[in-house]
């Protein structure tokens, strides 16, 4: 099993990003999203807080989000997931 700091490490040396260094990327640059009239998220009992705020302010301007999830089928409580 790899552990966190060769994870870390591996990654500093390809200079490569995981997922939610990716999210925290994109909140960081300020981007502003067009309004869209509707955003769906599907499985909206996985997301993490980051993803939560990545999903908010992809929505902050839309006509309808809708969240579709299911707190019984959550299995991702070790990456922050709060169903």
């Amino acid at each position: 099993m790899i552990s966190l700091t060769l994870f870390i490490r591996y990654l500093l040396e390809r200079t490569s990003l995981d997922f939610d260094d990716m999210l925290e990327k994109a909140l960081a640059k300020n981007i502003e999203f067009k309004p869209y009239k509707l955003v769906l998220v599907d499985e909206a009992q996985e997301l993490s807080k980051l993803e939560w705020q990545v999903i908010s302010k992809i929505a902050r301007n839309t006509e309808e989000l809708v969240l579709v999830g299911d707190d019984d089928q959550s299995i991702y409580g070790w990456k922050g997931s709060d169903a």
